[in-house]
């Protein structure tokens, strides 16, 4: 859509216009109210140049065919201070371009039965400096379907971020809540891709603990999460994969899937954070990632906790590159460069290269409380060590060579651990790293129209399904089942590593 003064399709709003404007070029309105009054589907709400103080109620819905947007007019710097903008009930909106400044709180919520809004190209600075529960952009409600965040900035200075740097800081960059479950209606379907989330307490949580069993099918990919103090991605809803995301320099967890079924976290990169992966949950996958420096653990498979019923089951840890991480405070014969296990814990481990020194996994001591009769069983199988790392059943001693070790370029010629981009600092391109040699990504193009626009489910016939049902490939794009083993007469290994904390 074209936003030009003689568009008869847009409504213009100048921040210090006159009251009793038409909406025209000539005579803009004076308020986003104004505008939301006399809006249309296929129409745009235009904000010229200026600050718009003050809380706005937006409760107008487009259609899939015709969406209504709420732009800032290209070029201009539109900025909204101190305010929260609320979404109820609304559907096949655009809302793109403009800057959320000092919101105390909250700048955008998005509750009720939202479905098929995309929220592209916002910025927020310094926000959700107050309160630890503060969520910058938060979608909520109950039976929303198919809402896209991307392209957005969520940036908070130190001083704004307060206690940025301390296990109290619940502020929260981005979050899709659970839904209504005690109504059966879940929120599901979103896609959350390509933003920068910087100095929150949680980059992006998905999910509440009503949904761990929910089939939710989000989809968290490309985003950069950046010194998050508590957790960078935090999931609790089923069905929902995390991907091609970088999160680095954060003091507390990178990663962490706690929903209880079929989760993946396949090629992320994780660097300079306290703990790597925590994952909980039954037939979860852990495919493809890089880990770097991870002071406290590559990744840990949880037991029963105060906070997680049962035990981790079925859980595939497979083709992933550790490099120099694990707990160094205990000496090097404590020390866990590779895989951490709860005890009462099954699943495969294999195809992973662990570097640095340490040991590549060990076993967690758990209470016979919290086990119960569960045996810890994991098959061991087909890994490498390297940089001082143990070699134990299922994980031989080779050395490896690093592009650029210096520089952050893991690539190497062993045939284990994680192939492409992860292994590169530059991050993931979408448009260019398309797929590895299997296929398991899909073009990016899947998912967008000639322009580069995303396709909205409902915005052209047979497209309902195609959105996230066909943006990859759930077999690895070999037409093989990935859980398929040939190896049955395979030993259970059990490691008796010394006992850590996580």
């Amino acid at each position: 859509m074209e936003y030009t003064y003689d568009n008869p399709d847009c409504l213009w709003i100048q921040a210090d216009a006159f009251d009793g404007g038409t909406g025209t070029f000539e005579k803009p309105f004076a308020s986003l109210e104004s505008a939301l009054e006399r809006v249309k589907p296929g129409q745009a709400i235009v904000l010229q140049a200026g600050e718009y103080p003050g809380d706005c109620n937006i409760q107008v819905s487009g259609t899939a065919a015709e969406p209504i947007r709420i732009v800032a007019m290209p070029g201009a710097e539109v900025v909204i201070r101190s305010a929260c903008w609320f979404f109820y009930d609304t559907s096949d909106l655009i809302v793109e371009g403009m800057s959320f400044v000092d919101a105390p709180r909250g700048a955008i919520s998005v509750v009720g039965a939202c479905s098929r809004n995309r929220f592209d190209g916002i910025r927020f600075v310094n926000c959700s400096s107050r309160g630890e529960s503060a969520c910058t952009l938060y979608i909520g409600g109950a039976g929303g379907v198919c809402n896209l965040i991307e392209n957005c900035t969520f940036v908070r200075s130190v001083d704004a971020a307060g206690t940025s740097e301390s296990k109290e800081d619940g502020s929260i960059g981005l979050m899709v809540a659970q839904g209504d479950m005690e109504h059966d209606s879940p929120i599901v379907n979103c896609l959350v891709r390509r933003n920068r989330v910087e100095n929150y307490g949680y980059g992006i949580v998905v999910g509440g603990d009503g949904s761990r069993r929910t089939r939710c099918g989000h989809i968290i990919e490309y985003n950069r999460i950046v010194n998050a103090s508590c957790e960078g991605i935090l999931v609790k809803s089923g069905d929902t994969r995390i991907r091609s995301n970088v999160i680095e320099h954060g003091t507390g967890t990178a990663l962490s899937l706690r929903s209880e079924l079929d989760g993946t976290v396949d090629g992320n990169r994780i660097v300079d954070c306290r703990r790597g992966v925590f994952v909980h949950g039954t037939g979860h996958s852990v495919a493809g990632n890089c880990i770097v420096r991870c002071s406290e653990g590559a990744v840990r498979v949880g037991g029963a906790s105060d906070e997680d019923s049962g035990t981790t089951l079925n859980c595939f840890i497979e083709n992933n590159t550790f490099v120099d991480c694990g707990a160094s405070g205990g000496g090097d014969e404590n020390r866990i460069a590779g895989v951490l296990v709860d005890r009462g814990t099954t699943g495969l481990i294999q195809r992973n290269l662990i570097t640095g020194t340490g040991k590549p996994y060990a076993v967690v001591t758990s209470t016979p409380e919290q086990t119960g009769e569960t045996a810890t069983q994991f098959v061991i199988k087909d890994n490498i060590a390297a940089g001082g790392c143990e070699a134990l059943d299922g994980v031989g001693a080779v050395e490896v060579v690093f592009a650029d070790a210096a520089g952050g370029d893991y690539s190497n010629e062993s045939g284990c651990g994680a192939g492409g981009w992860v292994l590169k600092p530059q991050g993931y391109d979408p448009a260019a790293d398309t797929g590895d040699d299997e296929g398991v990504y899909r073009a990016a193009s899947m998912l967008e129209d000639e322009s580069g626009n995303p396709i909205i489910p409902g915005s052209e016939a047979g497209t309902n399904d195609g959105l996230f049902g066909n943006y990859y490939a759930s077999d690895g794009g070999d037409g093989e089942d990935p859980d398929d083993d040939d190896d049955e007469d395979e030993e259970s290994v059990m490691s008796t590593g010394d006992d850590e904390e996580w």
